[in-house]
Formats: structure tokens, sequence, C-alpha cells
């Protein structure tokens, strides 16, 4: 029985040395990338959601992922890091007025959550469109405008 502890104790510590991943200095704008990324996918779902009716609360977990996200899009903006694409050029002209559309996003994200985990199927089509329309802070053209289509 002890060589057989012996053995399952020399294959965990093995496997875990194998697994071991070095950490690397975090990259800004692929963090930035990816977090946008799922802040759009999510929201594309929002619509068809509210217009199917959908139980808002089948969505609280992607509420709390847009304002969890939102509140670190700041961060993710350092000076020099680039823009990336779908950003406003002026938005590192004017920091102040950047974390002004950042915080509206979160404040619109924390309604939206709050109404997810209330349930409220009448409120959410309005909340999901509010945070839609939060996005047009930094990106007016490419969010706000897809809501009413």
């Amino acid at each position: 029985m002890a060589v057989v502890a012996a053995g399952l104790s020399i294959g965990v510590a093995q496997a875990q040395a194998q697994a071991h991943v070095p950490v690397h200095p975090i990259d800004v704008v692929a963090v930035r990338q990816a977090g946008m990324g799922t802040l759009y996918g999510t929201w594309r779902a929002w619509r068809p959601a509210a217009e199917a009716k959908t139980e808002p609360k089948n969505l609280i977990l992607a509420a709390k992922g847009a304002a969890a996200f939102g509140r670190q899009i700041p961060a993710l903006f350092p000076p020099a890091a680039g823009i990336g694409r779908l950003g406003m050029p002026t938005m590192m002209e004017n920091r102040a007025g950047f974390e002004q559309a950042a915080m509206a996003l979160v404040t619109a994200a924390d309604n939206l959550l709050k109404v997810t985990q209330a349930n409220d199927a009448e409120a959410f089509p309005a909340a999901a469109k509010a945070f839609s329309d939060s996005c047009g802070g930094c990106h007016p053209r490419n969010f706000s405008r897809n809501w009413n289509e």
C-alpha cells in the first residue's frame, strides 16, 4: 500500500511540475480587447433576450461581468497603451471625460444587474438599452445606434 501511495505522490508532483505556467506581465491591450469583445458579445445577446421575453435572471452573470469589467476600463487605458481601432482618439486627450464615460457604463451595468437579480422582465429592455447607450460614451458610431435598428 505504501508503494502505491508513494507512486501516486510522485505522479501528482510530476504532473504539478509540468502544469506550472510562468506568470507574464499583463498585456493591457490584449486584456482590454478580450474584455471589450466579451462585453460586445454579451450586449449583442441582451437585445434578442429582451425581445424574446427571456427571464432576466438568466443574464445575472453577464450583468455582473459587465459591471466588473467596466470598473477596470480606465486602468486598461494607461498612457501610451494605444486606444485600439474602435476607441475615440479624443478619449486620451480628455481623461476626465473618458473616466466619466466609463463610470456611466458601470452605473448602467449596475442597474442592469439589479434588474436581472429582481428578474424584472418589464424593466429589462430599458436597462439593457441604457447599457447599450452607455457604450456610446466612447464608441458613439459603433454601439448606440444598433439598438434602434
